[in-house]
């Protein structure tokens, strides 16, 4: 990849302007390559910000809240993560509710990066355009293939969106490199099997296929282990068949890399699991993708022309030469004319040096000679070094600003001695001193510097100070313990002014490992739910499982005992129990040096240990208030008889949605659903009945919504449901859906459970537009269409137009 690659990126797809501000979100993994696009922003003059996390267990695991909140305050984000991002409720979010453009670039491949990109995007959309619109007209799909995939799923009211690479309005949002259209099945349709064998997500490119049996929208039965595995955690809905999409870009092929593999022409692409981000029900933090080579494609049992689907021929790849296996960038040859640098005495001299020494050109920043104690101090062989090392690519994350001040001053003063941190091949990081000197040679600005391993010396440094450490905590043990006891109505304070669980819990984990307070190692929290203890908030970076209520492990068996302590070694695991259940269990690996502190001193000890008890009991009080207040508070806005929402909700989320609409130019419609004579219900079966008419439609409305659809009982006999991103004659079309569905549904007769009865609703349909540009507009020209349906007849759906 080159540097037209990020500018591309920059200015083609995201359509950056003015003084939009652009965040890069990276990992460990990818770090170089998003540096290039993060430096090609500074030199455009855009204001850039450049964060980096830990790599993601699998796709659609959340970011740290940090960068989830640094992903709302920007106007432009790049997501180049090993693990994708899209399908994660932080990515949602920032696009959704805060207009955020937003480009996920998981896992891509630097080297080839540029000739995914390198496409006619028009050309691209016009044709994804064509294949949506064919998929919108159909009911059914069925997939077949040569190697044995044979599988059918509804799709009827889905709607399909076309990754353009495009994003240049408020909250669009897709992969680089583009080119798919993609829908979400309808849950619990999908049957047949399916033979994975092109590639799939977690486990790239496959030697073998997967054959996968799918019965009602769920893959019950796969023949690859490892994939198994990665769906464990996730339970039945990791199962789901969450999306189906048709490759379209002409540049990409299947290498593996499940990103430009999905993009492939002559593919589909059928995902597990969550399926949020294309209109469906399931929320779930995974999203895998499995290709499938040479399908076909078969509409309401019709099929698809492959030339129809994949008109253009795939454009064959040629790496480019001497790119860079983890940057793409293609590297230049130094120039050889270095003058007396590479000869004689000089030379000698350099070669035979202790110390790393290097010749670097001031410009480029590239290697024009280095030693061989530079290659045993980074792990670069000669070779490396000149041809594919970069000064900055030595250069940890927390040292980079640093680097850059150094590198900018270089350029007036000639002369510098400072320290700094560097990375080794093997990811190693070791501070450094650098001695540098600014020299012109034929024309040529070269710096000529000196590296000395400083490891040794920081090691005798942080043991000294350790020493005088341990000197100084052994002689303040019980002012130390008296500290703590101190802390404690400040923190009671803090914890009792909590506003919901999440800060609770963490909040107390910042007191538990805080060293200046309770000065423990880890801590984790397990809640209960159901019969297993979920480990949901934790210090520690590691994955921690969760754990049955019936099994012979310490963490239950301190909700069975009676002791409320069970200390094993450095390990304390204290029960939360609240006031009708236990809450869950702390766990605490106490911190080694705050042991010793109090070793052989048995009062210190059990005071720290009642200290402990003493929090966790106050945290399960109030866990229980929290608890408490969020009933009463979700019964504040949920009608008690159909356990919808209240018309006081309601009307708050309609005026939030409407504005949001207006703001983002998003669709919203309106649907107000009218029970069909209920006061006759009322006479002829009793009050009873009525209520269940009631209670009946209230629950196959919510049933038969979306996740982000708010449906409320608006009184009396009257339903009102705000349907967001959905057009006019969507929501038309799920109204026509609601009445069959209700209609076709029977119900017992409460006093005489042989006899049979059937309710039937009218449902009035209206939606933003040119003319309707405020919530009450909005509710009035619903209530008229309402109207006129009762006016025709009832029992039908009138959508409002106006003229």
């Amino acid at each position: 990849m080159t540097e037209e690659t990020a500018e591309l990126v920059l200015k083609k797809c995201m359509g950056h302007k003015g003084h939009e501000v652009v965040l890069v979100v990276t990992d460990n993994e990818l770090y170089k390559f998003a540096m290039v696009f993060y430096e090609k922003a500074l030199r455009m003059g855009i204001e850039s910000v450049f964060v980096c996390m830990n790599p993601r267990d699998v796709h659609g695991e959340e970011p740290p809240e940090a960068i989830a909140k640094a992903m709302t305050h920007a106007d432009i984000a790049l997501l180049i993560t090993k693990k994708s991002l899209s399908h994660t409720n932080a990515r949602r979010n920032a696009c959704h509710d805060h207009g955020v453009r937003m480009a996920s670039m998981p896992d891509v491949d630097p080297v080839r990066v540029w000739h995914t990109l390198d496409v006619d995007y028009v050309k691209m959309a016009m044709h994804g355009e064509l294949i949506a619109q064919r998929l919108r007209q159909s009911k059914e799909v069925e997939i077949t293939s040569d190697n044995g995939t044979r599988l059918r799923m509804k799709i009827e009211g889905r709607h399909p969106m076309v990754d353009t690479g495009l994003f240049i309005f408020p909250g669009a949002f897709g992969n680089l490199p583009a080119g798919e259209v993609c829908l979400a099945p309808l849950e619990g349709t999908a049957e047949g099997m399916l033979v994975i064998d092109g590639s799939m997500a977690g486990i790239e490119k496959l030697a073998e296929p997967i054959t996968i049996r799918v019965e009602k929208g769920l893959a019950v039965d796969i023949s690859s282990a490892e994939l198994c595995r990665y769906l464990e955690p996730f339970g039945a809905n990791g199962r789901n068949i969450a999306e189906l999409g048709i490759g379209i870009n002409p540049s990409a092929e299947v290498t593996g890399n499940i990103l430009e593999d999905e993009k492939a022409t002559n593919t589909v692409h059928i995902a597990l699991g969550d399926n949020r981000s294309f209109g469906g029900l399931i929320n779930v933090g995974c999203h895998l993708d499995g290709i499938v080579r040479n399908p076909r494609v078969l509409l309401d049992g019709v099929e698809f022309p492959h030339d129809a689907l994949w008109p253009e021929k795939p454009r064959p790849f040629t790496p480019p030469k001497g790119s860079h296996p983890d940057t793409g960038i293609i590297l230049r040859t130094p120039v050889e004319d270095t003058g007396p640098v590479s000869t004689g005495l000089y030379r000698i001299l350099f070669q035979n040096s202790n110390e790393a020494q290097y010749v670097l050109d001031l410009e480029s920043q590239r290697f024009l000679e280095v030693n061989p104690s530079f290659s045993r101090l980074t792990g670069y062989d000669y070779g490396e070094a000149t041809t594919e090392l970069k000064a900055s690519d030595l250069i940890p994350p927390d040292s980079r600003a640093k680097y850059e001040q150094k590198r900018e001053s270089r350029r007036t003063h000639g002369t510098d001695r400072y320290t700094l941190k560097l990375s080794r091949k093997n990811g190693e990081v070791r501070p450094v001193e650098i001695s540098v000197r600014k020299i012109n040679l034929n024309g040529r600005d070269l710096v000529v510097g000196t590296m000395r391993d400083r490891t040794e010396q920081v090691q005798m440094e942080q043991t000294l100070r350790m020493q005088i450490k341990e000197s100084w905590l052994a002689n303040t043990r019980i002012h130390s313990l008296t500290e703590k006891l101190k802390n404690v109505p400040a923190l009671s304070q803090k914890l009792l002014l909590a506003q919901n669980e999440k800060d609770l819990f963490e909040e107390a984990l910042d007191a538990l490992c805080d060293r200046t307070k309770l000065a423990c190692a880890e801590a984790t929290f397990y809640i209960t739910e159901d019969q297993w203890l979920v480990p949901l908030y934790s210090s520690s970076s590691r994955r921690a499982q969760k754990v049955a209520l019936t099994d012979d492990h310490p963490l239950p068996d301190s909700l069975r005992q009676s002791e409320d302590i069970l200390v094993d070694g450095m390990r304390v695991v204290i029960p939360l129990r609240g006031r009708q259940a236990p809450i869950g269990v702390l766990d605490l690996q106490l911190d080694p040096h705050q042991l010793k502190q109090m070793s052989g001193n048995e009062p210190a000890q059990k005071s720290y240990l009642d200290i402990l008890s003493t929090l966790v009991e106050m945290i399960a009080l109030i866990v229980d208030g929290l608890r408490l207040y969020n009933t009463v508070k979700a019964q504040s806005v949920t009608d008690p008889l159909t356990q919808v929402f209240n018309r006081r909700y309601f009307e708050q989320k309609l005026s939030e949605e409407t504005q949001r609409a207006l703001r983002y130019r998003r669709a919203l419609s309106l649907i107000i659903i009218d029970l069909n004579f209920l006061k006759q219900i009322n006479d002829t079966y009793g009050h009873q009945q009525g209520d269940d008419a009631l209670c009946a439609v209230g629950s196959m409305l919510t049933a038969s919504m979306r996740g982000i659809d708010i449906v409320c009982r608006w009184g009396g006999d009257e339903f009102a449901a705000i349907m967001p991103e959905t057009t006019l004659d969507n929501a038309a079309t799920k109204a026509e859906t609601l009445l069959h569905k209700i209609k076709e549904k029977e119900h017992p007769v409460l006093a005489d459970p042989t006899k049979k009865v059937t309710y039937s609703i009218t449902i009035g349909v209206s939606a933003i537009g040119d003319k309707i540009l405020d919530e009450k507009t909005l509710m009035n020209s619903a209530d008229e269409a309402l109207y006129e349906a009762k006016r025709l007849g009832r029992d039908r759906v009138f959508a409002y137009r106006p003229v």
